[in-house]
């Protein structure tokens, strides 16, 4: 997750707070990108340890401490490709934390010295983020190994733990949301359809994002569901016919605007990151 939100709020668990699936849910699909979650699925062959203290030492012997070692952590995500390591690797460019779920669903974190009711994400050395694709060989699967530095503000004795007795939600079990992009066609003043499909699967056949109902398309500037959204006039349009003609292939109609105008499609659905989608406007 993002080590500070965009508001310039530090990310965090208020320890009053239900851990139950509906938080999961909300942290993971936050509208805010900055204030989301992005688990990693399970983790294989984890590592890494801290590195001796740096002392300054005199001709006489005598040693003077200076830093703490660092902190590496190594693993490996099995059985995924180079498009989940891309997506991994733009974490580089971010300050960036994280939670630790062990193998009994505990959450471990941070608290400050004098600490004040809330859990931290560990905080992650800026650049020290790298991911590495290794491919598939007689005897191993494809995999991606990540590896990373603890920021060297992060003391190991303020480390602590929520116990998976005290989280309702199976953190064991949770997904990250799935990016989707679109391909606009059948463009017209009053039609378009819109594939919508996430960025896996083979080239000549992506897997798409099919299920979406007409009502999981939003103004997002007026909050009106139903709507396709007119960039240049600034105006929500209702949509007034809604197929999905095959799976993820989605033809709409709506009242007739200006040929020229820009319009935007807004999804919205549980599990599912269209920010691209947003961004990828079609002219009628």
């Amino acid at each position: 997750m993002h080590t500070y939100a965009a508001d310039g709020t530090r990310n965090r668990i208020d320890l009053t707070d239900d851990i139950d699936d509906a938080y999961i849910t909300a942290a993971i699909n936050n509208v805010d990108p900055t204030k989301r979650w992005y688990p990693t699925g399970i983790l294989e062959t984890i590592g890494g340890e801290r590195a001796e203290p740096v002392f300054a030492e005199a001709a006489s012997g005598k040693k003077s401490w200076i830093k703490q070692g660092v902190r590496n952590v190594t693993a490996e995500i099995w059985d995924q490709s180079a498009t989940l390591m891309g997506e991994i690797e733009n974490a580089r460019c971010q300050q960036i934390s994280f939670f630790g779920i062990d193998r009994n669903g505990s959450l471990r974190g941070m608290v400050p010295e004098t600490e004040d009711g809330f859990l931290y994400p560990i905080r992650v050395e800026k650049q020290s983020w790298a991911a590495t694709l290794m491919f598939a060989a007689e005897d191993a699967v494809e995999r991606i190994a990540i590896s990373f530095n603890y920021d060297q503000r992060e003391r190991d004795s303020l480390l602590r733990a929520i116990s998976a007795n005290d989280i309702v939600a199976d953190l064991l079990g949770v997904n990250g949301l799935f990016g989707v992009e679109v391909e606009y066609s059948g463009l017209s003043d009053a039609t378009l359809t819109a594939t919508l499909f996430l960025k896996y699967g083979s080239l000549k056949s992506k897997i798409k994002n099919t299920g979406l109902l007409i009502t999981d398309f939003f103004d997002v500037v007026g909050g009106t569901d139903s709507s396709v959204f007119n960039v240049t006039t600034g105006l929500a349009v209702t949509i007034s016919t809604f197929t999905e003609s095959s799976p993820g292939v989605y033809a709409m109609t709506f009242t007739a605007q200006t040929a020229a105008d820009v319009i935007r499609l807004t999804p919205v659905k549980t599990g599912f990151e269209y920010s691209k989608v947003i961004a990828k406007t079609a002219t009628l």
